[in-house]
């Protein structure tokens, strides 16, 4: 509406908001999981002499089902082998653009952000290896994403065929138990090198384990609690690169889970 475009401009300079909730099922070689809700708002003041504000918000909506089976049963040397396969279908609703004060007087509101909306399907093989055989369990993997179709492809959501190679391990320190992984993603299309790069690492001791994280967009620390059922985790991001934004943003999110 009119009145909720015109309080943008009285707000803080950036303001950002994310929310997910959703339901997971997993057994040894299956898992499915339904979201009914994610919702992404994004928003920023660029100019506060001349008032031009940015928005992007988002509305999805998610099945996703997968499983994956040991190929043990086509050869004994394929032991430690797993062939796998994933099938996402989503439903995304968005807005996104920029659009002065005096716009907001003189326009209808919905010719500023018109809204537009995609939907998709997508089936996504991957092949990984474990080594049951040393004790710092090296792994590796390669998975094929966005094998599929999407409708109204926009720029901002870039879901193109591409290829995601993984490695981790979990080498013994201590009392506790260290996982380091590293991924290189969208091996085909993306701009730069460092943009392929995924780097993380957890340490868990008990019921507390600590996790990081890096990418060329942004930098995650926390740490997760689990308790039998529950599970709940607070991450500190810091965040370079969000929907356009002039200036690099921070934010505390939350994680709370209950396994039945």
């Amino acid at each position: 509406s009119r009145d909720f475009l015109r309080t943008l401009f009285q707000k803080q300079s950036v303001t950002s908001v994310e929310a997910n909730v959703g339901i997971t099922f997993t057994t040894r070689n299956f898992f499915a999981s339904f979201q009914p809700y994610r919702v992404q708002y994004f928003s920023e003041l660029h100019n506060p002499n001349l008032p031009v504000v940015a928005v992007h918000a988002a509305i999805e909506r998610a099945f996703v089902f997968g499983g994956g089976v040991s190929l043990t049963g086509i050869d004994e040397k394929l032991k430690d082998f797993r062939a796998g396969a994933k099938l996402r279908i989503l439903e995304r609703d968005f807005v996104h653009g920029s659009f002065s004060f005096f716009d907001v007087l003189a326009e209808e509101p919905r010719t500023l952000l018109p809204a537009r909306k995609q939907t998709a399907i997508f089936l996504e093989p991957t092949i990984a290896w474990i080594s049951s055989e040393i004790a710092w369990k090296p792994r590796a993997s390669v998975t094929v994403i966005h094998l599929g179709s999407v409708s109204n492809q926009d720029a901002l959501f870039p879901q193109k065929t591409d290829v995601t190679l993984g490695f981790g391990a979990e080498p013994t320190l201590g009392p506790g138990r260290l996982r380091l992984s590293s991924d290189f993603v969208n091996l085909l299309h993306a701009k730069t090198l460092a943009s392929r790069i995924r780097l993380g690492a957890g340490y868990q001791y008990g019921i507390l384990e600590g996790l990081t994280g890096w990418n060329d967009d942004r930098f995650t620390l926390g740490i997760q609690f689990a308790f039998q059922v529950l599970n709940v985790g607070v991450s500190y991001e810091f965040d370079r690169k969000t929907f356009e934004a002039a200036e690099a943003g921070q934010r505390i999110s939350t994680e709370f889970s209950i396994r039945i």
